[in-house]
């Protein structure tokens, strides 16, 4: 999450998460939101959500070898600016290995 603290008394959100796991490969789907800013007496002041989505999967080519990818959006959105499609967001896509010693 892009912002210099994360653990602020001011940010409020949730994670969930699902996944599926075969004998060769698996799937995983996460999904976040958080809530970040002052809310005064109903006012959301300065307040601006953080989404994020995850799709990733893995594939085992042996015992001890796997592949393992994903994509990530991230959105970070200012409900506050005069222009509410102005705000950032990100993209990735992830691929990697991993080794079973």
């Amino acid at each position: 999450i892009r912002q210099s603290d994360i653990f602020q008394a001011d940010t409020v959100g949730f994670d969930v998460g699902f996944s599926y796991q075969a004998p060769k490969w698996a799937a995983r789907l996460s999904l976040s939101e958080y809530k970040e800013g002052a809310d005064l007496n109903g006012l959301e002041n300065d307040a601006r959500n953080i989404i994020s989505i995850e799709l990733g999967a893995s594939y085992r080519l042996t015992e001890r070898f796997g592949l393992t990818g994903g994509l990530r959006y991230s959105d970070y959105n200012n409900r506050l600016l005069l222009n509410p499609g102005a705000g950032e967001a990100s993209q990735m896509i992830f691929l990697g290995g991993r080794l079973k010693f």
